[in-house]
Formats: C-alpha cells, structure tokens, sequence
C-alpha cells in the first residue's frame, strides 16, 4: 500500500483496536447502517471515510494536503435516558457518549504516520436514522505534504547548439 489514505486508514484501525478494544467493527464508510441487504453490523462500531480534502501546490510537484477523516461511532438504541429512567438504565442509554469521549481522549493529537500532522477534532453531530442506532459523526482536520510525485532536477540535453 502507498496512498497515504490506505496507510492512515490500517494505522486509525490498529490503533483504535488496541486503545479501544470494546469496539466490535471497524470498517470503512459506505453507510452502512442504511442498507437492509448488505451484512449486519456488529456493535459498538466505528466507521472511518476520508473527506473535504483539498491539495495545493508547492514546488517540484509537491502538494501540501489538507483534509477531514471522519470517524462514525454507531451503537444500538437499547433503553431509554429520561427523568424516570433507574440509574442503571440511564448509564446504558447514554454509554455511546461516554464512548465518544474515549474515541475523542485517544485520537486528539494523535499522529497516523510520521511525518504527518496530527489529528485535531473540528465537529461531532448526531447523524439521524430510521434504525434506532445512536450514531455520532466525529470529525478531524489532517494535514500532510505529499512528497509523492515530487520531480527531481535532471539536465535535459537537447542537441541544439546556441551560436552567438
């Protein structure tokens, strides 16, 4: 693998299974909580997409990148967090926010590759569902110089003589 998407992604992976190791899926993002024919997902699961990325150019075919990797953390809706919900079943009902939080403690500042920035978190929002599926899109800056196509100087020899 060279992309340094593919790269990112394994590293988010292996990273979020050793620091989170509750987590039962992770997988990329192709919404899956829609799709009634695709195969069902296991839970709590974090889904990860690669978003808004924008290139500029800088010299030589170098290209600083900048960009969103969101992260999707989906659990089931199993009780309920009201006024008359007993403690126990209030913690169950809010226990995808306390997973939230320990998503965000492991990934703020957090650094895929060496040589690339690192993770800043810039939003979180609820994503509605016909589902029943508490499900939070957690959103990070990245920022990284992709030295990928970088062209090095050659001397070109033309055979044209310059006669003055």
């Amino acid at each position: 693998m060279q992309s340094p998407f593919s790269l990112i992604y394994i590293s988010l992976q292996q990273y979020l299974q050793k620091v989170l190791p509750n987590l039962a899926l992770i997988a990329c993002n192709t919404r899956q909580w829609e799709a009634d024919n695709r195969p069902p997902l296991a839970y709590p699961f974090v889904l990860i997409d690669f978003t808004d990325f924008t290139f500029q150019d800088l010299a030589n075919e170098v290209q600083t990148v900048n960009g969103c990797i969101d992260i999707v953390l989906g659990f089931k809706s199993m009780s309920s967090a009201s006024t008359l919900s007993p403690d126990a079943v209030l913690q169950q009902a809010l226990s995808y926010l306390d997973a939230e939080w320990q998503l965000q403690q492991a990934l703020q500042g957090w650094q895929p590759i060496d040589a690339m920035g690192c993770l800043s978190r810039i939003s979180t929002t609820a994503i509605p569902n016909k589902k029943q599926l508490q499900l939070r899109q957690i959103r990070y800056s990245i920022a990284f110089t992709d030295f990928s196509t970088k062209r090095s100087k050659q001397k070109i020899r033309t055979g044209i003589n310059v006669v003055s």
